[in-house]
């Protein structure tokens, strides 16, 4: 997926469902996403999302976004629930 169309689909969906994080880039490259709760920010790989389609990349966005929702809960039944 284009980086550019990447970031704008980040930005709504993290705007939309949890306003306190913001969003990045990061440089891994076994790592999709992640989810920061010391920084508020959910950070996908540049390389990985460059790579991959839009509608997986608005996956691990919604992956995340879920983690900042449910902090600590990991995997969790909060997390599962939430992702639903």
């Amino acid at each position: 997926m284009d980086l550019f169309e990447a970031s704008i689909l980040a930005k709504e969906k993290i705007s939309f469902y949890q306003p306190a994080y913001r969003f990045a880039y990061n440089n891994l490259k076994n790592v999709n996403g992640q989810c920061s709760y010391r920084d508020r920010t959910i950070y996908l790989s540049r390389h990985l999302t460059a790579l991959r389609t839009r509608e997986a990349v608005e996956q691990t966005i919604m992956h995340e976004i879920a983690h900042s929702l449910t902090q600590g809960d990991g995997h969790g039944r909060l997390w599962q629930a939430q992702m639903r």
